[in-house]
């Protein structure tokens, strides 16, 4: 499952769990669920050992164009962007 699968069948099971009739007229079948469940487990997971990865590199103050570009993106992340 993609990432985009994995938020659009969240967002849809969260909206008809709210009681958005219009959004998600119906409740997502349960094995699909636990499967988008899972699949966001798994990204969370990944993310938080890449950003893990990326403050180890940044450790090492190697000043280089991807060095920047890389502080950057660990505070993009900091940041919940």
């Amino acid at each position: 499952m993609t990432p985009k699968e994995t938020a659009l069948i969240l967002r849809l099971h969260n909206a008809w769990r709210r009681g958005d009739d219009e959004t998600a007229p119906n409740m997502t079948p349960p094995k699909l669920l636990g499967e988008a469940i899972d699949s966001a487990i798994v990204l969370i997971e990944q993310r938080c050992e890449l950003l893990a990865a990326a403050i180890f590199v940044d450790a090492l103050s190697i000043q280089t164009d991807a060095h920047k570009r890389l502080r950057r993106t660990i505070a993009s992340i900091k940041a919940g962007v």
